[in-house]
């Protein structure tokens, strides 16, 4: 088993990628990383002496790879084939740090997920099924849309990342439409699409969910009286909690990205139905809700989140998923 820490995109942002890079360069004079990769387009380095420099003083192995056609919804498709490139200069056992160079991850918190990779995290089956080897770890998931989790980084085995790294056109269907956060939800739904029907639900009550608009918490408090939604966010949170880690162990500015990433907006892990609410958002006119606290679904599994009608319902859903027996051939990515 190797470690790697895979760049993907655009060199940006040079200061934050020049402090990675840093810390990147005592992981692995610890002995905690082996190399450290950048798959980026053609030319972009000779337009960028700067990042040229940081490549040459820290040993950054580069692939240059041509400008994907159709860059797809949100740059999925870049994304993808940026992440595949790398993938495919991996074993399936190597662990993986998937970032960007306009992200920095806090050093702690890194070296920590990098361990914990590398120890055996395995999944628990959900409907009696194993997506992923070992559970992927990323920043945030968002609580009311199925699938919604973060992308800008992770970190987990080479295989488990394969599994959520595809160029499947079936999503460009137009029957198809997830709403908001799409680009998300294509890359994470796909390796659960066939354990269960309900999840095929979600490619298309997305996008009604009304995000960005201006009832977006009133069309909320309506899905959250439908059953079949909190079913599915059932299954949801049981897939969350069974193959992803989540969050910052926990804690506010690890992370140096977007608006959202300082983790200071998050739920109230002793409540369920208070934490659907403006007050829990990152910008209430928006209306995402990010989790980065994986302890909440465990508290919600346990039972021991303020109890209602809505909340019963969906640990419910959770427990059947989790509960049911694993079946033989557990892998299906």
């Amino acid at each position: 088993m190797r470690r790697y820490t895979l760049f993907t995109g655009l060199p940006r942002e040079l200061d934050r990628w020049a402090d990675s890079l840093r810390d990147c360069a005592s992981f692995s004079a610890d002995g905690l990383l082996d190399d450290v990769l950048l798959v980026t387009w053609s030319g972009a380095l000779d337009e960028s002496p700067d990042a040229q420099a940081l490549v040459e003083r820290h040993g950054v192995i580069v692939t240059e790879i041509r400008d994907v056609d159709d860059p797809g919804d949100g740059n999925l498709w870049r994304q993808m084939r940026c992440m595949q490139v790398g993938l495919d200069l991996m074993e399936p056992d190597d662990v993986v740090v998937k970032t960007r160079t306009d992200l920095y991850i806090d050093a702690d918190l890194l070296r920590h997920r990098i361990e914990a990779a590398s120890a055996s995290d395995v999944t628990s089956p959900v409907q009696g099924v194993r997506a992923f080897t070992q559970r992927i770890w990323v920043p945030w998931f968002e609580i009311t849309k199925p699938f919604y989790l973060a992308d800008e980084c992770m970190v987990g085995l080479a295989r488990d990342l394969q599994a959520i790294t595809h160029e499947d056109h079936r999503y460009d269907d137009e029957s198809i439409d997830p709403g908001v956060g799409r680009a998300h939800i294509r890359r994470f739904i796909h390796p659960f699409r066939d354990i269960d029907p309900r999840v095929d639900a979600v490619l298309t009550f997305g996008s009604d969910d009304r995000l960005v608009k201006d009832d977006r918490f009133e069309v909320l408090a309506d899905r959250l009286q439908d059953e079949m939604y909190l079913d599915v966010l059932g299954l949801y949170y049981a897939i969350v909690q069974t193959h992803f880690r989540i969050g910052a162990e926990p804690a506010t500015d690890r992370i140096d990205f977007r608006e959202w990433s300082d983790a200071k907006t998050s739920i109230d892990p002793g409540e369920f139905d208070a934490n659907f609410a403006p007050s829990c958002s990152w910008r209430p006119d928006y209306g995402h809700v990010y989790c980065y606290d994986e302890r909440w679904l465990d508290r919600l599994y346990a039972g021991e989140v303020t109890s209602s009608v809505v909340a019963d319902a969906v640990r419910s859903s959770m427990q059947a998923a989790m509960t049911m027996p694993a079946l033989e051939g557990t892998s299906i990515g």
